[in-house]
């Protein structure tokens, strides 16, 4: 095998034709410049499926020697890995055309920031961890997206076309309770203070020994209509001293309360103008 090493001219410093670094590793006679001159071929023929197994290789041969020279120092196992350009984990590398298996056993992809990746990735949505089907979503405190928890897509589509402040307009459309207010005034000259922004019925109470009645209104609107119904007491009538504002009644006059205990009168008003009400008979003698 050793003579097989060696050109056919016999100079020990002719490239020897070597087929495997075990043949160079086992050579005597030969220079370290043909020696390294026939690792570097190998190389060059056998770089891309035989990498890994050269590379233990000259690992192997770091410490042997022929005729008293060291075949491959680390210097120039430094100088040939620069020279092939192989990856080192101290170099900076650009791959072009290559897969990396971030699955593979062992693999890794580290330190990936939001500059690293390009404007136009156009990265789908789907690629994000899922949230719950079918619920709004809205950031939380530190500004990641997370579920509405509760609403629905289906109510979040509700708000399609709204405006201005949904309770406002809640508000300005319903302000009226369905439970009406009620007033038990005391014995005597009293005034009863209606107050139409929040109730569309009002139940006054007679006092038991009478009560005579002035009425004042505020929170009207215009074509605003609302009830009044007077119950009078058990022991003495109660009597009306005045109606709010201007009312025009129907037929003309104002209805005096029916004279009898526990009876009730009920009138309807719808407001005209400022300070103008029509008012009408609903029902008396109840």
């Amino acid at each position: 095998m050793t003579d097989a090493l060696i050109s056919q001219t016999g100079s020990e410093n002719a490239t020897p034709a070597a087929t495997s670094f075990v043949e160079l590793e086992t050579t005597g006679g030969v220079s370290e410049h043909a020696l390294l001159s026939a690792i570097r071929t190998l190389f060059k023929t056998t770089y891309d499926g035989l990498y890994q197994p050269l590379d233990a290789e000259l690992t192997s041969l770091a410490g042997a020697s022929a005729n008293g020279v060291s075949l491959v120092t680390a210097a120039n196992y430094a100088a040939m890995i620069t020279l092939l350009g192989a990856i080192t984990a101290s170099s900076t590398d650009t791959l072009t055309n290559k897969t990396f298996n971030a699955d593979g056993t062992g693999n890794s992809i580290t330190n990936i920031e939001n500059a690293d990746i390009k404007a136009a990735a156009a990265i789908a949505l789907n690629k994000l961890a899922a949230l719950t089907a079918s619920e709004l979503v809205v950031t939380d405190a530190n500004g990641f997206l997370t579920n509405a928890t509760g609403v629905s897509a289906t109510e979040a589509g509700y708000l399609n076309g709204v405006t201005s402040a949904i309770q406002t307009q809640i508000d300005t459309k319903a302000p009226y309770q369905p439970t009406g207010a009620t007033y038990s005034p005391s014995s005597g000259a009293q005034n009863v203070a209606l107050d139409v922004t929040s109730n569309n019925m009002h139940v006054v109470n007679g006092h038991a020994n009478g009560t005579a009645i002035t009425f004042t209104i505020t929170g009207a609107a215009n074509n605003q209509p609302f009830v009044v119904s007077i119950l009078q007491g058990g022991t003495t009538v109660s009597t009306i001293a005045g109606w709010f504002a201007t009312v025009r009644w129907a037929g003309g006059a104002a209805p005096t309360l029916t004279p009898t205990l526990n009876k009730r009168d009920t009138f309807g008003f719808i407001r005209t103008g400022a300070n103008t009400y029509d008012g009408f008979v609903i029902g008396q003698n109840c």
